[in-house]
């Protein structure tokens, strides 16, 4: 399972509501940057493991092609 979000939002933070017009171009604020992912599978991700490394979507799609392909073969 994983679950993640597409972008950060502003709620009143910087003076700002959303991620819209009034953000463009979009700003690199922390509260942008900074979003949730949870990955889970059991046997493969340890359980209560926790990182503060950075993380691409980018990565996400090869990371789950590796993972479904190992297990078939």
């Amino acid at each position: 399972m994983i679950f993640s979000t597409d972008q950060g939002n502003y709620i009143g933070q910087h003076g700002l509501i959303g991620h819209g017009f009034q953000t463009f171009p979009a700003s690199l604020n922390e509260e942008i940057m900074r979003i949730p992912l949870f990955m889970v599978q059991p046997g493969i991700i340890a359980q209560n493991r926790t990182t503060d490394r950075l993380v691409s979507e980018v990565d996400i799609a090869p990371t789950i092609l590796d993972l479904v392909l190992g297990n078939m073969l």
